[in-house]
């Protein structure tokens, strides 16, 4: 039997980092007793969430896998249980811990049924389970989801949408609930996701120490990556998604790549006088003050405080109802109007 090591998210707290750091250092996490599984996925175990899906829940990874009927997804998990169940079986001698990552544990497993069956699944081949989860204040988690939203061909997409303050994805009172009914007290352990507050400002860093994985010689680290878009980027993506998602004229595929190149390019542009795309302060205000008991009682029952374990800081936000933009978008119309032919080739 051996001890497994499961990072369930939450989503948009250095996750893809994480998972990076993972798969670059798969030899040395071995040398040292570690494994990395490879059959849920080489990067994110995205497979794994999915093996314990109820049928009703018909997301994203179904549809791109032609897994929305309920007879196909049950053969599917059939063949990847046991995929799965040999790597696991298979590891050497040597290895000691199993590491397990994907934030879609978090966003996916909703229902106690889901949580349940993950748990007796994992009870048969592990002695020790641990799972680790970093939470990010609410506001700032809606700011970044939007960000994904652009990139990922979304248009009009609410930056603090309309939630269920019950939800489990915003109300992480709730979420640790829901996983302590199936697993105990003493195997969850919470993070804030705050840099400040991470060893070295750095997630991986902190993981490391968070979760006492021990290497004998120096990892390769990931490139750091900047997520965020500046106002000039956000227009043009916006017009991008609108122009070309509605008419499907481009594949789905490269439209992607080019959302992709876009950003990466203007993103590498060295221009001082970028202005960064900054939400209004009284719309995160609004939206974060939804969670303010959850939070309470949050920071009383995982954490110890009689204070709300976020911080209070505000001032990445806006006081002005209008930003000033470096392109406008007549001239993104004119820079769309140049791509339509080439990209429809």
């Amino acid at each position: 039997m051996m001890k497994c090591i499961l990072h369930i998210g939450i989503e948009k707290t250095g996750t893809t980092s994480l998972q990076e750091f993972f798969y670059l250092n798969k030899a040395l996490l071995s040398q040292n007793g570690y494994h990395y599984l490879e059959s849920p996925g080489l990067k994110n175990h995205r497979k794994l969430p999915a093996l314990f899906y109820e049928d009703n829940l018909v997301d994203n990874f179904r549809k791109s896998n032609k897994l929305v009927d309920s007879e196909q997804f049950t053969k599917w998990k059939t063949s990847f249980k046991e995929e799965l169940v040999s790597e696991i079986k298979g590891v050497g001698e040597n290895i000691h811990t199993i590491i397990i990552s994907s934030e879609h544990f978090q966003s996916r497993l909703a229902t106690p049924k889901s949580i349940r069956n993950l748990s007796i699944f994992l009870r048969q081949y592990f002695n020790q389970i641990d799972i680790y989860v970093y939470l990010r204040r609410q506001d700032r988690l809606a700011t970044s989801l939007y960000s994904t939203a652009l990139k990922s061909g979304k248009v009009n997409h609410v930056i603090f949408p309309k939630v269920n303050p019950k939800s489990h994805y915003f109300n992480y009172n709730v979420l640790l609930k829901k996983w302590i009914k199936h697993f105990k007290r003493e195997e969850i352990h919470c993070r804030i996701y705050e840099k400040n507050k991470l060893k070295q400002n750095d997630i991986v860093c902190d993981f490391l120490e968070f979760t006492e994985i021990k290497l004998s010689s120096e990892p390769v680290l990931p490139e750091s990556k900047n997520e965020k878009l500046d106002i000039q980027t956000m227009l043009i993506l916006e017009a991008i998604n609108s122009r070309f998602s509605k008419k499907k004229i481009v594949p789905k595929t490269k439209l992607l790549k080019l959302r992709l190149d876009l950003v990466k390019a203007l993103q590498s542009l060295d221009n001082q006088d970028k202005q960064y795309f900054h939400p209004q302060k009284k719309e995160a205000l609004k939206f974060y003050r939804q969670f303010k008991k959850s939070n309470l009682n949050l920071s009383k029952n995982w954490f110890d405080s009689d204070t709300i374990i976020f911080d209070d800081d505000f001032s990445f936000y806006s006081d002005n109802e209008n930003q000033n933009a470096f392109i406008t978008i007549e001239q993104v119309d004119i820079l769309l109007d140049q791509l339509t032919p080439l990209m429809s080739k």
